[in-house]
């Protein structure tokens, strides 16, 4: 048998198609219970005329509490034996099953999240200005909130996407005990850095006198050194961290594979 070749459009077209027909139930579900939330919650706020930005709340919490969930079980066929076999038997390449599985958990899971709110927001729309008279403003994904909720959501679902192939079982759960101990190991480096440069000053800060301490902290880091680092930061963030995971989790998944 011919070795599959890299990337094949036709098969990573079957493949993205295969797997959303496979968890449409899943997806119907999901998209049913959240909607039901959302119009419930809208309801309530239109029979008390408030929440105008109810959907600046509502949406990223519908965007990163499903997305992490859905990326976090995105290799979930490698955790069973049988479904493994099935999975290693698929007549495509490893980067074809790795992209599609990437694209359905990022580009592929926030434009389906933006249609499904956008649709359940213009349904909430109609039935409460019926009934109540009042309706909140309407859900606008090119609004600039929603582009930058999308944006932030692709670079943190990577890392989630690397738990996927590593952690076998409650992937999600251990991600996000794993991140928060690399959070914690962080804020304590970053506490013996600002140490290191504040000095003594440091305890003016921790003791809640603001003006004196942030105007020593705005000295230490005017100029130049506070905006390269803070540039560097930024590229870090948005330019390395979800190419970074990826590759991760190509590599990971070629070895399990091999």
């Amino acid at each position: 048998m011919n070795k599959p070749t890299l990337f094949n459009p036709l098969r990573f077209y079957l493949m993205v198609r295969n797997t959303i027909w496979l968890k449409r139930w899943k997806i119907l579900l999901i998209s049913a219970t959240v909607g039901t939330l959302v119009v419930l919650i809208c309801g309530v706020a239109a029979s008390q005329r408030t929440g105008m930005i109810l959907h600046q709340v509502l949406y990223p919490l519908f965007l990163y509490g499903s997305g992490f969930i859905v990326t976090a079980r995105a290799f979930q066929e490698l955790d069973d034996v049988k479904t493994a076999g099935t999975w290693l038997m698929v007549p495509a390449s490893t980067f074809e099953k790795f992209s599609s599985r990437l694209f359905l958990t990022s580009f592929g899971y926030v434009a389906g999240s933006m249609l499904v709110y956008f649709i359940v927001a213009m349904f909430s729309k109609g039935l409460n200005q019926m009934i109540f008279g009042f309706s909140h403003p309407l859900f606008n994904p090119l609004d600039p909130w929603v582009r930058y909720n999308a944006g932030l959501f692709l670079v943190l679902q990577s890392m989630f996407l690397v738990g996927a192939i590593y952690f076998r079982r409650f992937a999600y759960v251990k991600t996000i005990l794993f991140l928060s101990l690399l959070s914690l190991v962080f804020l304590i480096g970053l506490f013996v850095m600002s140490k290191w440069i504040l000095g003594d000053n440091i305890h003016a800060l921790l003791s809640g006198e603001y003006l004196i301490s942030w105007e020593l902290l705005s000295m230490q880091w005017s100029g130049k050194i506070g905006d390269t680092l803070l540039f560097w930061m930024k590229i870090g963030f948005w330019g390395i961290l979800a190419p970074l995971c990826y590759v991760i989790t190509y590599f990971r998944l070629k070895e399990i594979e091999a």
